[in-house]
Protein backbone atom coordinates (compact mmCIF):
# COMPACT_ATOMS: atom_id res chain seq x y z
CA UNK A 1 0.00 0.00 0.00
CA UNK A 2 1.69 3.20 -1.19
CA UNK A 3 0.63 6.72 -0.30
CA UNK A 4 -0.23 9.13 -3.10
CA UNK A 5 1.00 12.73 -2.95
CA UNK A 6 0.23 15.92 -4.84
CA UNK A 7 2.84 18.20 -6.44
CA UNK A 8 3.48 19.86 -3.06
CA UNK A 9 4.10 16.57 -1.25
CA UNK A 10 0.74 16.45 0.57
CA UNK A 11 -1.04 13.14 0.86
CA UNK A 12 -3.98 12.75 -1.49
CA UNK A 13 -5.06 9.54 0.21
CA UNK A 14 -8.14 10.18 2.37
CA UNK A 15 -7.02 11.05 5.90
CA UNK A 16 -8.05 13.02 8.94
CA UNK A 17 -6.70 14.12 12.30
CA UNK A 18 -8.60 13.48 15.54
CA UNK A 19 -7.96 14.81 19.00
CA UNK A 20 -7.71 12.46 21.99
CA UNK A 21 -11.46 12.38 22.61
CA UNK A 22 -12.37 11.72 18.96
CA UNK A 23 -13.20 15.16 17.56
CA UNK A 24 -12.17 15.59 13.92
CA UNK A 25 -9.70 18.50 13.84
CA UNK A 26 -8.63 18.36 10.19
CA UNK A 27 -9.21 16.38 7.01
CA UNK A 28 -7.90 16.51 3.48
CA UNK A 29 -9.75 16.69 0.17
CA UNK A 30 -9.50 12.91 -0.23
CA UNK A 31 -11.44 12.41 3.01
CA UNK A 32 -14.05 14.96 1.99
CA UNK A 33 -14.56 13.13 -1.31
CA UNK A 34 -14.66 9.66 0.29
CA UNK A 35 -17.21 10.72 2.90
CA UNK A 36 -19.12 12.92 0.42
CA UNK A 37 -19.02 15.76 2.93
CA UNK A 38 -17.46 19.19 3.12
CA UNK A 39 -14.99 20.20 5.81
CA UNK A 40 -17.77 21.88 7.80
CA UNK A 41 -19.59 18.56 8.09
CA UNK A 42 -16.47 16.70 9.21
CA UNK A 43 -14.26 19.09 11.19
CA UNK A 44 -15.61 19.62 14.71
CA UNK A 45 -17.75 16.49 14.68
CA UNK A 46 -17.09 13.32 16.68
CA UNK A 47 -15.54 10.48 14.68
CA UNK A 48 -18.31 8.13 15.84
CA UNK A 49 -20.73 9.95 13.51
CA UNK A 50 -18.80 8.35 10.65
CA UNK A 51 -17.39 5.30 12.49
CA UNK A 52 -19.83 3.96 15.11
CA UNK A 53 -17.20 1.55 16.54
CA UNK A 54 -15.12 4.56 17.62
CA UNK A 55 -17.75 5.59 20.19
CA UNK A 56 -15.91 3.78 22.96
CA UNK A 57 -14.25 6.57 24.94
CA UNK A 58 -10.94 8.39 24.76
CA UNK A 59 -8.75 7.53 21.78
CA UNK A 60 -5.52 8.54 23.51
CA UNK A 61 -4.71 7.30 27.00
CA UNK A 62 -1.53 8.12 28.85
CA UNK A 63 -0.03 9.66 25.73
CA UNK A 64 -0.58 6.51 23.64
CA UNK A 65 -3.28 5.45 21.21
CA UNK A 66 -5.85 3.53 23.25
CA UNK A 67 -5.13 -0.20 23.13
CA UNK A 68 -8.51 -1.19 21.66
CA UNK A 69 -8.16 1.29 18.79
CA UNK A 70 -4.53 0.37 18.14
CA UNK A 71 -5.48 -3.31 17.98
CA UNK A 72 -8.45 -2.82 15.65
CA UNK A 73 -6.56 -0.60 13.22
CA UNK A 74 -3.29 -2.59 13.31
CA UNK A 75 -5.06 -5.87 12.58
CA UNK A 76 -6.71 -4.48 9.46
CA UNK A 77 -10.22 -4.83 10.87
CA UNK A 78 -12.88 -3.59 8.49
CA UNK A 79 -15.12 -0.81 9.80
CA UNK A 80 -18.58 0.27 8.75
CA UNK A 81 -18.50 3.97 7.95
CA UNK A 82 -21.20 6.48 7.03
CA UNK A 83 -21.00 9.00 4.23
CA UNK A 84 -22.55 12.45 4.44
CA UNK A 85 -25.57 11.22 2.49
CA UNK A 86 -26.07 8.31 4.93
CA UNK A 87 -24.68 5.58 2.66
CA UNK A 88 -22.85 2.91 4.66
CA UNK A 89 -19.60 1.56 3.23
CA UNK A 90 -16.68 -0.56 4.45
CA UNK A 91 -13.26 0.93 5.17
CA UNK A 92 -9.90 0.02 6.65
CA UNK A 93 -8.30 2.69 8.77
CA UNK A 94 -4.63 2.55 9.79
CA UNK A 95 -3.94 4.80 12.79
CA UNK A 96 -0.88 6.81 13.82
CA UNK A 97 -0.32 9.00 16.88
CA UNK A 98 0.93 12.47 16.05
CA UNK A 99 1.96 15.42 18.17
CA UNK A 100 5.13 16.32 20.03
CA UNK A 101 5.78 15.24 23.59
CA UNK A 102 4.12 17.76 25.84
CA UNK A 103 2.17 19.18 22.90
CA UNK A 104 -1.32 18.47 21.67
CA UNK A 105 -2.04 14.79 21.32
CA UNK A 106 -3.68 13.73 18.08
CA UNK A 107 -4.36 10.68 15.94
CA UNK A 108 -4.01 10.53 12.17
CA UNK A 109 -6.33 8.11 10.40
CA UNK A 110 -5.91 7.05 6.79
CA UNK A 111 -9.05 5.73 5.15
CA UNK A 112 -9.07 2.93 2.58
CA UNK A 113 -12.45 2.02 1.15
CA UNK A 114 -12.79 -1.76 0.89
CA UNK A 115 -14.13 -2.86 -2.44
Amino acid sequence: MHASHDSQGRSTDPCGVLDGVGIVRACNTGAKALFRADAGQLVGSHVSLRFPRFACGDLIRGGLVAAHLEHLCHCGVLFSAARGDGEIFIVRSPVNRVGADGGPQAIRLSFRAFR
